[in-house]
């Protein structure tokens, strides 16, 4: 069987990762298509499981709209579909790309395998526009691989088309198989800690990367960080992803914090 991935982000690439080994171990041919939207931070995580992309769309998202980015992502995927000709392509979670490589699939009548299927807060709001984005997959996969029970159950309770299976995350099979490999740090301000032996303490880490997180969602977890002795002690760091302008609007919230935050574009820029 000839399986294509999409996979444009960090989360993406983690979570592909493990059924793109998984599939070219079982002895079918797993073509790994990247749409180029974080070359940098994806290309970062794969090296960690030996891979790379096996096709790349070339897309740049910066200055674009959203909906200008759909369109390129569109004709870029139609074209990927036209010239490979898969007998099922794979999208993960919520994102554009996600979306966008699904319903492409769709109009070149190649079955959707939907990864991580069936999140929902019911709100297309929050988050924005990734509820949607899911619940639009969601009408046109094939296979649905549900993360949990829960995520089963919403589907089912939708009456979606297709297949549900309850498969549990693949962050988990991710996790597994980087657990206790020696990989290098990619940011300077994490390698500064684990060289100070910071990592081997106390560690307060928060990842947040939702536009629904910037601003006063950032806020609200500053002001529920831990107190008391053995917290005042920790150190305390927040990587920030590269969103257009995301550094701004992430640091003044943090600022009250005890210990100054680590502001890291990842891999290698420090903000």
């Amino acid at each position: 069987m000839r399986v294509g991935i999409v996979a444009g982000t960090r989360p993406e690439g983690i979570k592909v990762a493990p059924l793109v080994l998984a599939l070219r171990a079982a002895g079918h041919e797993a073509v790994l298509a990247a749409t180029g939207q974080h070359r940098e931070m994806l290309t970062q995580v794969l090296a960690a499981f030996d891979l790379r992309p096996d096709a790349d769309l070339g897309l740049q998202n910066h200055g674009l709209t959203l909906a200008e980015l759909t369109a390129e992502t569109m004709r870029r995927a139609d074209g990927l579909l036209a010239a490979e000709r898969f007998d099922a392509l794979v999208v993960q979670g919520d994102t554009t790309a996600a979306f966008v490589g699904a319903l492409a699939a769709f109009y070149r009548e190649v079955p959707v395998v939907h990864l991580e299927a069936g999140l929902r807060t019911w709100d297309l709001a929050q988050p924005w526009p990734e509820e949607a984005n899911r619940q639009l997959v969601g009408r046109i996969a094939t296979l649905h691989l549900a993360p949990s029970e829960g995520a089963a159950a919403n589907l089912r309770a939708e009456r979606v088309g297709g297949t549900v299976v309850q498969t549990g995350n693949t962050v988990i099979d991710a996790l597994l198989h980087v657990r206790g490999r020696c990989l290098p740090w990619e940011t300077p301000a994490l390698a500064e800690l684990d060289h100070d032996g910071a990592l081997a303490g106390d560690l307060v880490l928060v990842t947040l990367h939702r536009r629904e997180s910037w601003g006063d969602g950032l806020a609200s977890v500053a002001a529920v960080a831990p107190a008391g002795p053995r917290a005042a002690r920790a150190a305390r760091r927040l990587p920030g992803a590269p969103q257009p302008g995301g550094a701004r609007r992430r640091r003044a919230p943090v600022e009250g914090w005890p210990t100054s935050p680590c502001w890291s574009r990842c891999p290698t820029r420090t903000w």
